[in-house]
């Protein structure tokens, strides 16, 4: 079982109309099983660069959290694209062979843009931070239920999940749907 619960509403400052505005609350869970075919996580990897760590902070003392966007989404467009072709390769697999991307539903904007940087088509990227917002470890398992929900995922199909966030820290896990 694994989850991803964010309340981040309890620590944004709403006076910070750079900060507020982009988070929402969430919760997402999935259930992992293994079973004796392929399917199951077959690829994972993160990264991080703690000299980044500025970029996504909280200040304890007021409990809040504030996110210099703009340094965010630039350095996700210099790190991520080359991040994700490489570790697909590593994985054996091609950008073509994957049926879905589901990446950390911080910024639509930014997940065009590495969706174009990386050549996919729109049918291959699933995005719903239209309707949550930004829920932070929750937004990965609420889009992939997502993704589940519209029909479009089927058995056998390979998916890959990219995260990013606070640290500077980043991941993928590739698997195969049951």
């Amino acid at each position: 079982l694994i989850i991803g619960v964010d309340c981040l509403s309890r620590y944004l400052d709403l006076t910070d109309k750079s900060s507020a505005v982009l988070f929402g609350d969430g919760a997402g869970a999935v259930v992992l099983q293994g079973t004796n075919d392929d399917t199951g996580i077959s690829y994972s990897k993160t990264a991080a660069d703690g000299t980044k760590e500025d970029l996504i902070k909280g200040d304890p003392h007021k409990r809040t959290i504030c996110m210099n966007g703009r340094a965010v989404y630039e350095l996700c467009m210099k790190i991520l694209p080359e991040f994700v072709e490489e570790e697909v390769k590593n994985a054996g697999l091609s950008l073509e062979s994957i049926d879905h991307f589901i990446f950390h539903q911080a910024n639509r904007r930014m997940i065009e843009a590495l969706a174009k940087r990386l050549h996919l088509t729109e049918q291959k990227v699933f995005t719903n931070i239209a309707y949550y917002g930004n829920t932070s470890a929750a937004s990965i398992p609420i889009a992939l239920y997502g993704l589940r929900q519209t029909g479009t995922l089927q058995k056998g199909n390979t998916v890959a999940l990219i995260g990013f966030g606070a640290g500077f820290s980043w991941g993928i896990n590739i698997l195969k749907w049951h």
